[in-house]
């Protein structure tokens, strides 16, 4: 219902069938806008992947003294490989693009 109600204003009267990664955007103001706007959460989502990637493939070193109290802990790791978040994220960014290529799309006459 969410996603209706958000995409429904948008792509009203829209040509369907845009390709989501079209860069063609003319001289509208209405479509840089629209780009921008995407752009902005697209590069979050890219960023946090990248993170995730990045913690779950370089093992990460911890070293700790526990406050001078006892010898130097050091502990070797990585992040967890499976998890849901960053299929979740690239869902939400695929569904931005599509309405970025909806709302960018020419009116059917």
């Amino acid at each position: 219902m969410i996603s209706a109600v958000i995409s429904l204003p948008l792509v009203w009267e829209r040509v369907p069938g845009v390709h989501i990664l079209a860069l063609r955007l003319g001289r509208s103001v209405w479509n840089w806008l629209v780009s921008v706007l995407v752009l902005v959460p697209i590069t979050l989502i890219a960023v946090e992947i990248v993170i995730y990637l990045w913690l779950a493939i370089v093992p990460q070193t911890i070293s700790s003294d526990c406050s001078g109290s006892a010898d130097p802990v050091t502990v070797t790791m990585r992040g967890p490989i499976v998890q849901l978040y960053p299929p979740l994220l690239v869902a939400i960014g695929l569904w931005l693009l599509h309405i970025r290529a909806l709302s960018v799309s020419p009116r059917a006459r």
